[in-house]
């Protein structure tokens, strides 16, 4: 056992072998992480959906008032959006014409 550890590299959170020396289980901590990340999402999903709402009712307020600005804003975002992708692709692709694929490790 001790051969073997010593090529181990493994890391338990001290919550964990605080729940096994109280005689719980550590399951119990895992279920808590992932009910605390779920929790952490679904507030920040809502936040991002206030802000697209707020983005969203900016525009058409704005494009109310001010429709050639929004118009050339919109232009612009496009085009900008477009030469990102062209770049992105132009990055993954190989000489040969093949798309690059990340390797995992």
């Amino acid at each position: 056992m001790v051969k073997l550890a010593e090529k181990c590299n493994i890391q338990v959170p001290m919550e964990v072998v605080n729940l096994i020396d109280d005689g719980k289980n550590p399951d119990e901590f895992t279920k808590d992480v992932i009910n605390s990340c779920i929790a952490k999402n679904q507030i920040t999903k809502g936040k991002t959906d206030a802000l697209k709402s707020l983005r969203k009712n900016l525009l058409e307020e704005l494009e109310q008032n001010f429709p050639d600005e929004v118009e050339t804003f919109r232009e612009s975002r496009a085009a900008a959006a477009a030469e990102l992708k062209r770049q992105a692709q132009a990055q993954s692709a190989l000489p040969n014409g093949d798309v690059r694929v990340k390797s995992e490790h």
